[in-house]
């Protein structure tokens, strides 16, 4: 998978769970999440690209951009 849609799809994930849009650079935390919020999202994201993701990693990667990194780092490792 490319970075773009694996930075599209965590975006989206990021939006459906706070509820509004956002930028790729936009802290979670600031736009209200809460750790409701940041486990549905880390579920959300685990189950979507079929990896698993600990839920502490949003707070080192508050941002779509940050956690999509991640994302990509944990695909490459998989394949």
């Amino acid at each position: 998978m490319d970075e773009a849609t694996v930075r599209q799809e965590v975006m989206l994930a990021f939006s459906r769970v706070l509820g509004c849009e956002l930028g790729e650079f936009d802290n979670f935390f600031d736009l209200g999440g809460d750790s409701q919020k940041a486990v549905e999202l880390i579920e959300t994201v685990s189950e979507r690209f079929g990896i698993y993701l600990e839920f502490a990693l949003l707070l080192d990667c508050p941002s779509p951009a940050e956690l999509s990194g991640r994302v990509l780092g944990k695909l490459g490792r998989a394949r």
